[in-house]
């Protein structure tokens, strides 16, 4: 991020793993057009585009701190759409596994030194936006997922993000000195295209199209805190006593939120059950 802007960033990164998801939708049996859910295609690339674009001028405008903690809202924005949709049922217990994943995701990025500093209401404000936006991905990318299967999704959203943000950062892509871009820059570009995008974003994916949006979206909550876990082991950084309450609570809070029953409206309690079966990406 120090050799490139995070708009031009956010566009190479998208541009690299859209090409490699579209080569590898190239190998796999293609959907017939008619099967293709054309608005649920819209509706995830847009929201994609929205999530990328909020994420980080929200970023620029406020903490990365309260960002991450206005982020984590999303499995709870998702739980309250699906109850009211009636479309799911969540027993107290999950409702106080979320709340206890938000506090814990609060204690772990709350505690990290940087303060309030650079806080602004209008910076807080995107971040939720992007917290939108990002629920939004998970509740639609689901039937074109099973449409169309998890690469087959991933890719065309990520193609629709891209239509939409080059031509927005042209400008700015133009006027990088990417000769100057040093070794490890682009290692963290491919780094951040290849596993922190395609191959992430294929098994998120993957497990909304298995098992659901809700029980994919609470582990959101294990981001910040693996962050926090990486940042200590590779960089050295000091743990908080209180980021290791966080992060008990919000792997505390993932537990009971996913395994507690997330029941359909029209299915009683002792009904609910969830068949296992072996994971592929397709």
């Amino acid at each position: 991020m120090r050799d490139a802007p995070a708009l031009s960033f956010t566009i190479v990164r998208i541009l690299i793993a859209g090409a490699v998801l579209i080569l590898l939708a190239l190998r796999l049996p293609r959907p017939r057009l008619s099967s293709v859910p054309w608005r649920s295609l819209a509706a995830a690339g847009l929201a994609q585009t929205a999530f990328q674009l909020l994420l980080f001028e929200g970023l620029a405008r406020t903490s990365a701190s309260i960002s991450a903690i206005l982020l984590a809202t999303a499995p709870l924005m998702t739980a309250v759409w699906l109850v009211a949709r009636g479309q799911q049922r969540m027993g107290p217990l999950a409702w106080l596994g979320l709340g206890m994943g938000l506090a814990g995701v609060a204690l772990v990025v709350r505690t990290d030194g940087t303060g309030l500093a650079g806080t602004t209401l209008v910076g807080n404000l995107i971040a939720i936006g992007a917290a939108v936006a990002w629920a939004w991905y998970g509740l639609v990318i689901g039937p074109l997922a099973r449409a169309i299967g998890p690469v087959g999704a991933t890719a065309t959203s990520l193609t629709v993000s891209a239509l939409v943000l080059t031509p927005l950062g042209l400008p700015e892509l133009l006027s990088v000195n990417w000769a100057g871009v040093s070794a490890p820059a682009w290692v963290g570009i491919l780094y951040g295209s290849l596993l922190g995008l395609v191959l992430a974003t294929l098994l998120w994916v993957r497990s909304i199209q298995r098992w659901g949006t809700q029980p994919t979206m609470n582990y959101g909550y294990v981001e910040p805190v693996a962050a926090v876990a990486i940042a200590a082991l590779l960089l050295g950084e000091a743990l908080h006593p209180l980021q290791g309450i966080g992060a008990l609570l919000a792997l505390t809070g993932v537990y009971l939120a996913s395994e507690m029953p997330l029941l359909t409206a029209s299915e009683p309690a002792s009904s609910e059950k969830v068949t296992r079966s072996p994971v592929s990406l397709d």
